[in-house]
């Protein structure tokens, strides 16, 4: 259980330390003019939030799980520059509203490895104008051989919040190697 007593997992040594970003933001961040504002701030937030945890245990590299925003808010966390850009040892996103057409050049050795889950079920990420990695997968995953797709049809863009095969891929992922 994660320390707001959820079962994400059927793996009972998986700990999630959520973070939270807020409903607002959520419908702030594809506006306009206040959009890319929005989505500077939150993604800076972010970065601090990982180094904080980072220091408060320096011996561990953390692991990242990120769903739809969130997936957005890890994987800019490791390219943006506004504060210290986050390293992970794994990182597995979900409906990830990111570029599918993604080189991961400005992103290598911030992660050692990625797993995107992703559904061509997901109408949700489909019409994302941020980027389509949930709804097709990274296209240049092979040539980065760190990075891997899963296919999660008939996934929908909510199936992920709840706890079945998605947390459990995620989870095994994530304690591998």
């Amino acid at each position: 259980m994660n320390e707001l007593g959820l079962q994400l997992s059927t793996d009972p040594q998986v700990l999630a330390i959520p973070y939270f970003y807020g409903k607002l933001s959520f419908w702030a961040v594809g506006l306009p003019v206040v959009g890319p504002i929005v989505r500077a701030h939150h993604v800076s937030a972010f970065q601090r939030f990982v180094m904080k945890k980072c220091k408060e245990n320096p011996e561990a590299l953390p692991d990242a799980i990120g769903h739809s925003l969130g997936s957005y808010l890890i994987f800019e966390s490791m390219r943006a520059e506004d504060a210290p850009r986050a390293f992970y040892r794994r990182v597995c996103l979900m409906a990830a509203p990111v570029s599918s057409r993604e080189d991961f050049e400005d992103v290598q050795g911030h992660f050692w490895e990625m797993l995107n889950l992703w559904s061509d079920a997901d109408e949700v990420v489909r019409w994302n104008p941020f980027g389509h990695a949930g709804w097709k997968g990274f296209l240049h995953a092979t040539a980065y051989n760190r990075v891997r797709n899963l296919d999660m049809t008939p996934y929908k863009h909510r199936n992920y919040t709840e706890p079945g095969r998605a947390w459990d891929v995620a989870a095994g992922f994530l304690k591998s190697g």
